[in-house]
């Protein structure tokens, strides 16, 4: 298996880097691989440009489990990398190998854990690896429950609401240079007075930036504060933190977003409208009438769901059932392919934006002569931000000829509108006032 150590850019001609390395169980040095390469250049990522050309470094010590060597700057700008190799003893699934970089007055550990499919191979890359993590959160909520990343927060319209960052360094190296920012990227609202407290690490109480040095495993916080919203908002931002390998030198960056939203308004809303596909959507809408139908024939039912409101939608859900008469719609189907999801199911990930709309459709099977048949759609969906779910549903009601005229529908109070009984009862109210005013009439006459 192979090792590299890298050590930070030099800073003066002379300076000595002293780089040593232990390996774990199941493997040992191989003392005769060891290499030095030179770097004076970085890439656009910031990473050393090893050349191929070796450097002279002096061996101080080395045996089967550790070694030390000691490499000395030639100029300013210069990078050295130490390779070598380690020959496995035991079959084992992972090997560990750690280090250490003493360099202008510092040591920084390294470590790594190298991995082989059949515990051994060869394994190549730096033992040094940089990273940051960087979580916000709601302070009077606590790390786990406030940080709403995905799922929005409803807040007070009228209050502000305070927020905590906790930044980590996660990787094996020290950082410096480290910059937490904070920017808004939707919505309404700006995170103001964001300030960081390093001083528990030996830096400033205050600001947003520190030099370091910034340790594995420490932690520290930042605070800011969202102004009210007022009603009906929306707000995402977006806090970051940024910070360079004090030795490697290689630039590290974390984000975590948060989000939130107020009442008020025109939220998040949806509407589902059913209709006879050869009538179309407004003569074919029979929630209140019944379709008159052919008996034995088959009959095309057509589905238009449309998100009302003013939040995207997500897990769109389209269902049909019977609640009265004989039948039931079979083969519901829906085409969210214009919005980019499937062309067929009716379960849909989204997202369902505000103002579109898709179409499904079903068939009810032919009904027996004198059979009537009502069944109600349903839908539902939940907003994106708010996390609302929201639901519609739209019946439909159909009956075969020889009837007598007379559908036997229950009333269920879903979508209905003035039926025939309303109608009579109406015209019959209208004659009494018209045969009102001709019997006052006639007596006004009969006194003149």
């Amino acid at each position: 298996m192979r090792w590299a150590i890298s050590s930070r850019v030099t800073q003066t001609v002379g300076e000595t880097v002293v780089i040593t390395d232990t390996v774990g169980d199941g493997h040992s040095l191989d003392c005769t691989s060891l290499r030095v390469r030179l770097a004076t250049s970085v890439d656009a990522w910031g990473h050393p440009e090893f050349s191929s050309n070796y450097f002279n470094y002096t061996v101080d010590s080395c045996s089967d489990t550790t070694l030390q060597v000691t490499i000395t700057a030639t100029a300013v700008g210069q990078f050295f990398q130490l390779q070598g190799d380690s020959n496995p003893t035991v079959v084992q699934p992972s090997y560990v190998d750690s280090g250490t970089v003493t360099q202008q007055g510092t040591t920084d550990p390294v470590r790594a854990t190298a991995r082989a499919s059949n515990g051994g191979g060869q394994v190549v890359g730096n033992l040094r690896k940089p990273k940051i993590t960087i979580q916000k959160w709601s302070t009077n909520q606590g790390m786990h429950a406030g940080d709403h990343d995905t799922s929005a927060k409803r807040l007070n319209p009228n209050r502000a609401e305070r927020l905590t960052f906790t930044i980590t360094n996660t990787g094996n190296e020290r950082l410096r240079d480290i910059v937490v920012s904070d920017k808004t990227s939707s919505g309404r609202g700006v995170v103001r007075h964001l300030s960081c407290d390093f001083s528990r690490l030996g830096g400033p109480a205050t600001g947003t930036r520190w030099a370091g040095s910034f340790l594995p495993g420490e932690r520290f916080t930042c605070t800011g504060v969202l102004p009210p919203l007022g009603r009906h908002a929306r707000h995402t931002d977006i806090a970051s933190v940024t910070a360079i390998g004090a030795g490697t030198r290689i630039q590290v960056a974390a984000k975590d977003p948060w989000k939130a939203w107020t009442p008020g308004g025109r939220g998040p809303a949806i509407d589902i409208e059913k209709w006879s596909t050869d009538k179309g959507p407004r003569a074919g809408d029979h929630d209140g009438s019944p379709a008159h139908l052919e008996p034995s024939k088959d009959q095309s039912i057509s589905f238009t769901i449309t998100n009302t409101g003013a939040e995207t939608l997500r897990h769109v859900v389209v269902r049909d059932r019977t609640i009265a008469g004989v039948g039931r719609v079979r083969n519901v189907t829906c085409d969210f392919s214009p919005l980019g999801g499937p062309d067929h199911g009716t379960t849909w990930a989204g997202p369902f934006e505000p103002g579109e709309h898709f179409q499904c459709v079903g068939v009810l099977n032919g009904l027996l002569p004198g059979q009537h048949h009502t069944d109600v759609a349903s839908v539902t969906g939940i907003g994106i931000e708010t996390g609302i779910t929201v639901r519609d549903r739209d019946r439909w009601l159909g009956v075969t000829t020889g009837a007598g005229g007379s559908t036997g529908l229950p009333d269920t109070g879903i979508g209905a509108r003035v039926g025939p009984v309303g109608l009579l009862g109406l015209l019959s109210l209208a004659g009494g006032v018209i045969l009102l005013r001709r019997q006052r009439r006639a007596d006004e006459a009969t006194s003149g």
